[in-house]
């Protein structure tokens, strides 16, 4: 298996926490809608399609990791291409939160970060 499959492959199966998937959701917001105006002002109608697939090729990888998260199978992402019962589960992903402990899709997000945490100073006696 090709080096850049396997580790796309261990990204994707990765659980992301409903912090994470806003802040990726605002850094989309902040980035993709300024390009967007550019590339269309610009007139590079092949570039900005370029750029909305590879974006919406993100978000479903994205997804793929808060169904993770909540425990649910990726396969449960292509939903928010749905219009209206997509906005609605898209939306409810922000909402649902994440299985406590590990699921089989790995480690509590949460858990590994706090564990990662360096303590301070103060609190060593």
């Amino acid at each position: 298996m090709p080096v850049l499959w396997r580790d796309l492959k261990d990204w994707l199966s990765q659980r992301r926490t409903r912090a994470t998937y806003l802040r990726w959701h605002v850094g989309f917001l902040l980035s993709l809608v300024p390009l967007g105006i550019l590339l269309e002002f610009i007139n590079q109608d092949w570039l900005l399609n370029t750029v909305a697939l590879l974006a919406c090729l993100l978000q479903l990888a994205l997804t793929v990791q808060r169904c993770h998260d909540i425990g649910w199978t990726g396969w449960a992402a292509p939903l928010i291409l749905v219009p209206l019962p997509g906005t609605v589960f898209w939306l409810a992903l922000f909402f649902i939160p994440g299985t406590k402990g590990s699921n089989r899709y790995g480690a509590d997000p949460r858990e590994v970060s706090a564990s990662v945490a360096v303590e301070p100073t103060v609190w060593k006696q």
